[in-house]
């Protein structure tokens, strides 16, 4: 039988006493190099433990830190509601470094026909009838465009009078008896004062009346949700109630949420009438109008804030993210604007913050599994080798520890061959 290398026997005599411990020393001094050998196997930190099931590192993601969101308001207008929540959206754009551009359609301006009309008559009792009679037809331009908006119903019948009156006087008679007509229709119980006003003009507007007082009626009815503000000649009306008037030509304005002002002057000409008004919804811009704005900027991703108003409802925003370049949507919240409250506040101010820091916080690094190496046969380890070493060489050593017989010695050197 052939040993390992690392045996040399100088007598084959076994040895007493003393030399036993000699012996486990040199075993001992054998066995630490294979041991040691494997801890730092196992310890290699590049490789993972066998039975742990693979070795999780952390992978450089490679992304920045994003550029906030653009904000693009819109709410129709008159909504006090949406004051409010604007305010909030400007407040957390001025925070986050961003930028919010109101598309909101702009707010009526003011109407001025009662400014007109005051002109109209202020300049034809001063004796200046051009200025009169432009102050007039602005007056009645915007009477018809609006439905009347700013007048009274008294006011106007008046822009009718004294259109009637410039008529007449610029030798326009047809357009001034027309005038009279139009006032008489408006408001056929009205009579004029003989002290304030020419006979001659008393007496054509008298006229008119007259032709009316025995002419056909008609029951009209308009047709808006009761949310929505109605007149009817510069008169407030309820949403679908019937009304007998004059058949003729009838100013009607309508003013709902969510919708652009409606006005005109309709012709009623049929016993029975219901009208309904064409509406215009004050539409948000379209996703495609708000990618291009925020493209146009160099933004990545747009909050659209959309103020939604529905004629009984409680006014509600919604806020969507939407990334530019694919017109993905990458988030959606809605609030109730009728909480005006401090804590309401500070919830849509934290939607906001949600929505952005989806943005301008990267996600989270992936984790990359590495499979663990094959486990090494337990018949290739290296302790299993040290193990098997000192075993044979115990039992080469064996008998001559147990021999009690007298020897001349035992000695043990590392190197060389078995003689």
């Amino acid at each position: 039988m052939s040993l390992p290398t690392a045996w040399r026997c100088t007598n084959m005599a076994p040895m007493h006493g003393p030399r036993l411990p000699a012996l486990a020393a040199a075993l001992v001094a054998l066995a630490v190099p294979v041991g040691g050998a494997a801890q730092s196997a196992e310890g290699d930190p590049g490789v993972a433990p066998a039975g742990t099931g693979g070795a999780v590192s952390e992978r450089d993601s490679g992304v920045g830190v994003g550029s906030p969101p653009l904000l693009i308001f819109h709410a129709p207008a008159g909504v006090p509601a949406a004051a409010t929540a604007r305010t909030v959206l400007v407040e957390v754009a001025r925070r986050r470094g961003t930028t919010l551009i109101d598309l909101s359609p702009p707010v009526p301006a003011a109407p001025e026909a009662g400014a007109h009309l005051r002109q109209a008559i202020e300049a034809y009792h001063g004796f200046e009838p051009e200025r009169a009679a432009t102050a007039v037809e602005a007056a009645l331009a915007e009477a018809e465009r609006t439905g009347g908006a700013g007048l009274t119903a008294a006011e106007l019948v008046d822009v009718h009078i004294y259109g009637a009156l410039i008529a007449t006087e610029q030798g326009a008679a047809d357009l001034a008896w027309e005038r009279f007509v139009q006032a008489a229709v408006l408001d056929p119980t009205r009579r004029l004062d003989p002290v304030r006003y020419p006979p001659r003009v008393v007496e054509s507007f008298e006229r008119a009346r007259a032709e009316l007082i025995d002419s056909p009626r008609a029951e009209l009815q308009v047709e808006v949700d009761p949310g929505c503000a109605l007149r009817l000649d510069a008169r407030p009306l309820r949403a679908r109630e019937s009304i007998t008037v004059v058949r003729g030509r009838h100013f009607v304005q309508v003013r709902c949420p969510g919708f652009l002002d409606y006005g005109a002057r309709m012709l009623i000409s049929e016993p029975v009438r219901t009208l309904r008004p064409g509406l215009v919804p004050a539409a948000p811009p379209a996703p495609a109008e708000v990618r291009g704005l925020a493209r146009g900027r160099g933004a990545a991703a747009v909050i659209s804030a959309v103020v939604a108003v529905s004629p009984g409802a409680s006014p509600t925003l919604t806020l969507t993210l939407i990334e530019v370049a694919g017109g993905r949507e990458r988030g959606r919240v809605f609030a109730d604007l009728s909480d005006d409250s401090a804590r309401a506040r500070t919830d849509l101010e934290r939607s906001v913050d949600v929505l952005v820091d989806q943005i301008m916080t990267p996600p989270a690094p992936a984790p990359v599994v590495t499979a663990a190496p094959a486990p090494t046969p337990w018949y290739r380890r290296p302790w299993v080798w040290g193990v098997a070493g000192v075993a044979v060489g115990a039992a080469a050593l064996l008998p001559f520890l147990l021999d009690d017989r007298g020897s001349a010695g035992f000695d043990v050197h590392l190197g060389g061959e078995v003689p």
